[in-house]
């Protein structure tokens, strides 16, 4: 997918021109997105305006900063960030086709959770802290006890247990990378044939933790936000069961462009094909922070497959974890730019590209 290479020059003018945009689309944006983009802010306004408690913690935090630095300022703070993952991920890119992923990538963010409060605004601190770790620590095993450490944080303040099993997850693949490839096998075999034993009432709660969120909202697609919600094709409460359903979710989900024919599914299957190329690229790179970086965004994809209800809700998630391209879009330049300079010289301005990696 390698392009041409960019200038340091180039790469700061579509900066300064993608901060333009992105403030001119937040100031409009509450009168052109659809209601379901502004539901979010404007349902935690009215608990923060009301002094009521919401049933979602997260709601009730995001109303709390809201009681502090009131709706407009908050929203400043948000697009503030805004500016700063464009900056830190439009920036630094050297070729072309990084730029549009990352350009792509942002738009799709901004479009749900960078222009306004929403609950996800916690998950995008979070993975900026994740980040900030993995850039300054000088050790994987360093970077990833403060990844887990800031998981354990949200899990706390956000009070969403799915969050423990996110962080198992986390444990279990990068101990999962230290093993050798019989014993990987070997772990392999063990979990397909561990997964018989498990009680069947796992499997149905499991099952009916989407279910019973779409229960109502499958028969009522013409409400905002119910359109793409889905139930689990099997219903039996077993091993197979659960993996058939988790087979299903993972190509609903992520495919969506197979089950409805518009341009929204096709932006949205786009979106999702291109985070899993450069994740399989940077997971295949010699550079712990994006094998890091790959690994905390698969354990997300990995818990999120099995019970998110509806692809807004999925995307919006996905989206918040945007950060997580920096160090792998850094590293899938760093291997496009070894094989130019094994093809022939390099441009003297991309020497600080090379340093980075």
């Amino acid at each position: 997918m390698q392009t041409h290479i960019l200038s340091d020059r180039f790469s700061k003018q579509t900066t300064i021109v993608a901060i333009i945009v992105f403030l001119i689309f937040g100031s409009i944006a509450p009168f052109v997105l659809p209601g379901r983009f502004s539901f979010d802010a404007s349902n935690m306004a009215d608990i923060a305006q009301d002094l009521i408690i919401g049933n979602d913690p997260s709601f009730n935090v995001i109303a709390g900063l809201i009681r502090i630095f009131s709706l407009p300022g908050l929203t400043v703070m948000v697009q503030a960030g805004g500016v700063g993952v464009i900056i830190y991920l439009i920036s630094s890119r050297r070729f072309v086709s990084t730029m549009a992923i990352a350009l792509f990538s942002i738009a799709l963010a901004a479009a749900l959770s960078l222009v306004r409060p929403q609950k996800e605004l916690l998950v995008l601190l979070l993975s900026a802290a994740c980040v900030a770790a993995i850039i300054r620590c000088k050790t994987e095993r360093r970077a990833l006890f403060v990844c887990v450490i800031a998981y354990a944080v949200y899990l706390a303040v956000s009070l969403r247990p799915y969050y423990i099993l996110i962080i198992g997850v986390i444990a279990g693949l990068s101990a999962f990378s230290r093993l050798s490839r019989p014993i990987k096998c070997a772990v392999v075999m063990a979990i397909a044939i561990g997964g018989f034993f498990i009680p069947a009432q796992i499997f149905d709660l499991l099952r009916l933790s989407r279910d019973a969120v779409n229960e109502f909202r499958v028969f009522f697609p013409e409400v905002p936000g119910n359109r793409s919600a889905f139930f689990n094709p099997l219903q039996d409460p077993s091993w197979i069961g659960f993996l058939g359903n988790y087979i299903y979710a993972i190509v609903r989900l992520n495919f969506p462009l197979l089950f409805s024919q518009t341009p929204s599914e096709a932006v949205l299957t786009l979106y999702a094909g291109l985070w899993f190329y450069v994740m399989w690229v940077a997971g295949r790179a010699g550079d712990w922070r994006a094998r890091l970086s790959v690994r905390l965004m698969m354990s997300h994809l990995l818990v999120l497959w099995i019970f998110e209800p509806d692809l807004g809700s999925y995307l919006r998630h996905f989206s918040s974890c945007v950060l997580y391209l920096g160090p792998m879009l850094l590293a899938v330049e760093s291997r496009w730019l070894a094989r130019q300079w094994t093809a022939g010289p390099v441009p003297s301005s991309l020497g600080s590209s090379a340093a980075l990696a």
